[in-house]
């Protein structure tokens, strides 16, 4: 974060802020020669039950299941700052017994705001047909991509109080603006027989019915609230700490894409002519997503 004071606009301020979270990754991965047995769970909407594909049975199949998901937030803002009203006086100190100096005052802000939330999740099997009779391998992949752009105006108001060498700052600000959903669903299957391998589209999950790639637009209005406590280390540094908290509503994520209503007609290779529902399917699902964090820093100023 970094600002300064307009000299010739007593009062005015510009302001700038990047905030990002490195990429996050959470990883699933199980194998087995058939013991134990591992399958993947989906609602068969053709029989209209519970029912698994297998990944691993003894004298049957073997493979494995591998689970990545993945999770990357950025944002910016750009603000003009103004200062609306300030006090300054004196205090009583138990601690010193005397007399110290106090402050507060009251800005508002106004400015451009920035939110990017990027995740995925892949699901990918590699199997081995145990079944002499039915050799072969094969190589599934579900993926699902999930992409929320917020651009928006952001309206803010800041406290600042001090008490001596302490001071306590208290800020709320509301961004209100578009934010672009983006859903990228994927999947195949590769079939491996005899050395020659033959690409399907579609994996468990994923399959022709709601694979592609989902856009729209949403208002959105994304609150923001923090404090931070400072101490004036020097006339010119202050050391901080400091509590923040971001809602954003209205954002897509990968999870809440996937159907497990699934058509087992349509797994690689698709029989034809195809019977039963078109399942799975694609509808936006939405859901809130909750930034929190302390953060520790410094201030100088000159």
């Amino acid at each position: 974060r970094f600002g300064w004071w307009l000299a010739a606009l007593p009062g005015w301020g510009v302001e700038g802020e990047y905030v990002g979270f490195g990429e996050r990754t959470e990883s699933f991965f199980q194998q087995s020669n058939g013991t134990p047995i591992i399958a993947r769970p989906f609602f068969n909407s053709l029989a209209g039950r519970e029912d698994s594909e297998l990944v691993a049975f003894p004298a049957v199949i073997g493979g494995s299941m591998a689970v990545d998901a993945t999770s990357r937030l950025d944002g910016a803002a750009v603000r003009f700052r103004r200062q609306m009203c300030c006090q300054e006086g004196c205090g009583y100190s138990n601690i010193c017994c005397q007399t110290v100096p106090t402050a507060s005052r009251l800005d508002t802000t106004i400015g451009y705001r920035f939110w990017e939330l990027k995740e995925s999740l892949q699901m990918q099997e590699r199997l081995t047909s145990q079944l002499t009779t039915d050799p072969g391998s094969f190589n599934i992949i579900d993926r699902f991509d999930t992409r929320n752009l917020f651009n928006g105006v952001e309206l803010g108001v800041l406290w600042q109080g001090r008490r001596g060498w302490w001071s306590l700052d208290m800020l709320m600000r509301l961004g209100i603006g578009n934010n672009l959903q983006n859903v990228t669903i994927n999947g195949s299957t590769a079939t491996t027989v005899n050395g020659t391998t033959t690409n399907g589209t579609g994996g468990l999950l994923a399959q022709r019915t709601n694979i592609g790639i989902y856009e729209r637009n949403q208002f959105t209005m994304v609150p923001e609230l923090g404090a931070t406590l400072g101490y004036q280390v020097t006339q010119r540094l202050r050391a901080t700490m400091g509590y923040s908290l971001v809602y954003m509503g209205n954002v897509v994520r990968p999870g809440d894409q996937v159907d497990l209503n699934v058509n087992p007609n349509l797994l690689p290779p698709e029989n034809v002519p195809f019977t039963g529902p078109l399942r799975p399917q694609f509808h936006f699902v939405e859901t809130d997503y909750l930034i929190q964090g302390l953060n520790f820093g410094g201030e100088f100023r000159w």
